[in-house]
C-alpha cells in the first residue's frame, strides 16, 4: 500500500503461490468519520496493483483482496488497514508507505 496524498493511494499485492485465479476483487472500505460510507469494489485483470482515488485526507480504510476463478470469488481473503495523511496544502504530497 503507497498512500500517494490525502486522497489517492496504490494497492498492490504478490499473487498466490498455490491455487488457481484469473482475477482478483479488491474492495476499499470506509471504517472512520467521512470515510464511513466509502465502499468500493475493482476486479483487477493481469496486473497486481490498482490506484484508488477520492480518498478522505485523515481517514483509515480497510483493503480486501480476493481470488476469483471461474467468476467465483474465495471465500478467504487477506486485508489491510491503511489511513490517508492529512493534507495541509493541496500541491503538498507526503508519501506514506506501507507493503503487502
Amino acid at each position: 500500500m503507497q498512500v500517494r496524498s490525502g486522497k489517492n493511494a496504490i494497492i498492490s499485492w504478490s499473487p498466490p503461490t498455490q491455487g488457481n485465479y484469473t482475477s482478483f476483487r479488491i474492495k476499499v472500505l470506509g471504517l472512520s468519520g467521512a470515510s464511513s460510507s466509502y465502499n468500493r469494489t475493482f476486479v483487477v485483470n493481469n496486473t497486481f496493483q490498482h490506484s484508488v482515488k477520492e480518498l478522505t485526507p485523515g481517514a483509515t480504510y480497510q483493503v480486501q483482496a480476493y481470488t476469483v476463478y471461474d467468476n467465483k470469488e474465495s471465500v478467504a481473503y487477506t486485508s489491510r488497514n491503511f489511513t490517508t495523511s492529512k493534507s495541509r496544502n493541496k500541491d503538498e504530497l507526503r508519501p506514506n508507505k506501507c507493503y503487502y
